[in-house]
């Protein structure tokens, strides 16, 4: 880690001043100035600032400086972690093009015919992370081609090569249902090493994109290893996936691949798979119809405790009447008065919530107002609300903000980006969900954590939060719901 004292030195030389006359002209403590130099004492957030008021700066060493005055007060490791959540969920933003519709993508220029691809299977070696990815790719379309067709993966979920099977349109096509991918990954016990909170939570943020991929209905399952990556000397392919009547080898870095076709090879890993499934945990958690997701949200905050929530669209349910489930469930729907009960029961629930808060998208908000659709209410089941109620839900939901009776916040758009189909939820002290939205088959994927360096790290994020920048302050949280309630009531016919 850089020193705070040295880069400090560094910019106060480069501006022609001496320690002395820089401690006159900044108003602070000549001997605290010096003991921070020399890294004898942390500088405090008063000092740092008198000091960015008198030294010329540009922009990116400024942004040194606070980083490297944050690290010093916090620690490295904290720091890093709360980068690499941020980073992360701003990845999974980048990903709703892919999840909402099938970008043209030219997949007979990427993927080997079947002719090639059997001649691939025989060959010795594919070397070089394209060539694997490819190699990845062509498996699992010609996998996909085949009713009931289900692939078998067992490897790292960090591992760069599976990002393969990401790509757009991979089990589109035909007339079969989507291809089951079930998936087992090693996690890092804790505590095992110096790197484990960034590596299992650069392992859950390279699966969940999965979770919620129209394409194939995604399984993943985990087991606790002291190693992730075994070394290349002991185990040449510790790694392998399963697909019809192929097996592919994979190397520890996932840039060696060997395929092999022999039916008594593949029935081997295949049974291999299968054992091993049975020794992992389950991390993914589908609910599919209205009255299984508002059993398991009753349950789940029962008896009501803590909630925090980092969501594309504000909790709207908080904000619904009774009278509103109601009118805008669709009659005739089948189970129609099992679902309005349930749905009751959540908004009674939310509201006795003590300690409830969301940090949302202005954009989620604005797609509500013009809208009215609820974004994690299957458009099947319910209608949109009418203008008359998102003005009133939105005036409730200003008035709570400005009582503080909740703690609600518009992300920052310039420093922070959410998914449209991101969902996290910290629920009490033990649990930290995340809900993958495949609005296509109108699922909702949990993936359900309760592993103790997942949930201090989300703890510590939610924390950070309203201190980090990456979101708007009470005013201007408001001053957003009052402008968008004002252009709906624009909107309203005459008279009303």
């Amino acid at each position: 880690m850089k020193s705070l004292g040295n880069l400090i030195r560094k910019y106060i030389a480069e501006n022609g001043l001496t320690i002395y006359k820089t401690a006159a002209m900044a108003g602070v403590n000549r001997t605290t100035l010096q003991k921070v130099l020399s890294d004898e004492r942390n500088a405090s957030e008063e000092l740092i600032k008198k000091l960015l008021s008198i030294l010329k700066l540009s922009p990116s060493e400024e942004k040194e400086l606070r980083e490297l005055f944050e690290i010093q007060q916090i620690g490295e490791d904290v720091y890093l972690q709360r980068q690499y959540i941020k980073r992360s969920i701003e990845a999974m933003a980048g990903l709703d093009g892919w999840f909402s519709h099938s970008p043209a993508i030219n997949e007979t220029s990427f993927a080997f015919q079947e002719e090639e691809l059997i001649v691939q299977a025989e060959s010795s070696l594919v070397r070089g992370l394209p060539s694997v990815r490819h190699l990845l790719y062509s498996i699992a379309r010609y996998a996909q081609r085949k009713e009931g067709a289900e692939l078998l993966l067992y490897a790292p979920g960090n591992l760069s090569a599976l990002k393969a099977l990401l790509f757009p349109r991979i089990f589109s096509g035909g007339s079969h249902a989507p291809t089951r991918l079930r998936h087992i990954t090693p996690m890092i016990k804790v505590p095992a090493a110096a790197a484990t909170p960034l590596t299992n939570l650069e392992i859950l943020f390279n699966v969940f994109p999965f979770t919620i991929s129209q394409y194939f209905r995604y399984e993943v399952f985990c087991f606790y290893s002291r190693e992730l990556l075994p070394e290349p000397v002991q185990h040449a392919f510790p790694y392998y996936m399963v697909a019809d009547n192929i097996v592919l080898l994979l190397s520890c870095d996932g840039q060696t691949a060997l395929c092999l076709t022999k039916p008594d090879i593949v029935a081997h890993f295949r049974n291999l798979f299968l054992d091993s499934l049975s020794k992992a945990t389950s991390m993914v958690f589908s609910q599919t119809t209205p009255v299984s997701i508002l059993q398991n949200m009753l349950e789940d905050d029962f008896p009501a405790g803590p909630l925090h929530t980092l969501e594309w669209q504000p909790c709207l349910a908080t904000f619904l009447t009774e009278k509103m489930v109601e009118k805008y469930v669709i009659p005739d729907l089948p189970g129609r008065e099992e679902i309005i009960r349930l749905g009751c029961a959540r908004i009674r629930q939310l509201a006795g919530m003590e300690e409830h808060s969301c940090i949302f998208s202005r954009s989620g908000m604005e797609e509500f107002a013009q809208t009215g659709v609820i974004s994690d209410i299957p458009s099947q089941y319910a209608y949109p609300l009418d203008i008359e109620d998102r003005i009133r839900i939105l005036t409730t939901m200003y008035n709570v903000c400005q009582e503080d009776r909740e703690f609600l916040r518009l992300i920052n758009p310039v420093t922070f980006r959410l998914s449209r189909y991101f969902y996290a939820a910290l629920r009490g002290s033990d649990v930290l969900d995340f809900c993958g939205i495949d609005t296509i088959h109108s699922e909702f994927n949990y993936i359900r954590i309760t592993e103790p360096s997942f949930l201090d790290a989300f703890r510590d994020f939610y924390c950070y939060l309203p201190e980090s920048g990456l979101i708007c302050s009470k005013e201007e949280t408001l001053n957003a719901v009052a402008e968008t309630i004002r252009h709906l009531r624009e909107l309203q016919p005459a008279g009303h």
